[in-house]
This record gives structure tokens, C-alpha cells and sequence, in this order.
């Protein structure tokens, strides 16, 4: 899969997915889903992640880890501002490949 020249990578370099990301969705042989990335931020009292599969349309999970319950899910639509003040805040974009490595 050639990424280089396709309306995918100038998209996802539009959301600010760095190159490196972007490279192991081109390096795969197969795909898993539709959209491979997501948005996701660790800390001491919880883990967030806003998945994206049907851009702009997201949800974005806040699951407390000093609470055992499922995790809160908030539909949003995805802007320009709304993902600069998600990577402001310190989320960081993770490839699906990449959850294996996050335990």
C-alpha cells in the first residue's frame, strides 16, 4: 500500500498524525479497520481515548482507574480546534498495531 501519494496521507497529515504513525499504516500488509489511528492520554487518575470512525463523527472514552465501571462515552464531532486542544492537553495519536505494546 503506497501512502505517499494518496488523498489518505495528506488527510491524516492533516489531523497532525506524525509521519512515523503514518509509516507503519503504509509498511502493513493487511487492514484491520477503516480508520487506524487514534487519540489517546494516560495518567494518574485516568485513560482517555478518542476513537475515530466516521470522521467527524468520534467518541471519545474517559475510563477512571480509581473506578471500577465501564467508561464514559461522549459522541463528538472532531474540528480543527477541538483536536489541537486534545494534543495541547496531551493526547497523543497511537496506530492499532501499536496496543501491544501499551500494557
Amino acid at each position: 500500500m503506497e501512502l505517499i501519494n494518496e488523498p489518505n496521507r495528506e488527510f491524516y497529515l492533516r489531523l497532525r498524525i506524525p509521519n512515523s504513525k503514518i509509516d507503519i499504516e503504509q509498511e502493513r500488509k493487511t487492514t484491520i479497520s477503516v480508520f487506524p489511528f487514534f487519540l489517546r492520554k494516560t495518567d494518574e487518575t485516568s485513560v482517555q481515548a478518542v476513537l475515530i470512525h466516521d470522521y467527524p463523527k468520534c467518541k471519545h472514552l474517559i475510563k477512571d482507574i480509581q473506578i471500577s465501571r465501564s467508561p464514559e462515552s461522549i459522541d463528538i464531532k472532531m474540528t480543527d480546534e477541538l483536536l489541537q486542544d486534545f494534543l495541547n492537553q496531551g493526547f497523543i495519536w497511537i496506530h492499532e498495531s501499536e496496543l501491544a505494546t501499551w500494557y
